[in-house]
């Protein structure tokens, strides 16, 4: 960051679930560090592990990021919608903000939207692709956006 000289809190680290319960005490560490060096960290991949709402309350998150399979659980059996808004309650309630990951059609999109999600992330918005075309469709998006 310093040889670029960009600010700190232009960096978001994701770390998964899984990894910060397999050593809470070292995950609470590390997080406080880069929490004071100015970065953001986002909770990725939440709900694969056997995650714990009490542990949220113990560390504090820039964004939770909902695993792809709560969202397919939904897209598979409409009746689990109902848990999955309490899920996303129970989050916000000690987190900030929570992305919902992996979302490939409107379906996705639709279900996201009213589960009242801060950012969404998937496919259906645009694939992993290499810098040049990225920098040529956020232009894009600048130019429809903006006029």
């Amino acid at each position: 960051m310093k040889a670029s000289s960009l600010e700190p809190f232009l960096f978001e680290v994701e770390l998964t679930e899984t990894a910060l319960l397999e050593d809470q005490k070292t995950s609470r560490q590390l997080i406080y560090t880069l929490r004071r060096a100015g970065l953001k960290v986002a909770l990725d991949d939440f709900g694969t592990g056997y995650s714990s709402i009490l542990y949220l309350t113990k560390i504090k998150f820039d964004y939770v990021k909902l695993d792809r399979s709560l969202l397919l659980m939904v897209d598979q059996e409409s009746s689990k919608f109902s848990m999955l808004k309490a899920i996303v309650n129970m989050i916000r309630a000690v987190n900030d903000k929570i992305v919902v990951e992996g979302i490939e059609n409107l379906d996705h999109h639709h279900i996201a939207k009213f589960l009242e999600a801060d950012e969404l992330q998937g496919y259906y918005y645009a694939k992993p692709q290499p810098l040049e075309n990225l920098v040529k469709f956020i232009n894009c998006q600048k130019v429809l956006l903006f006029n």
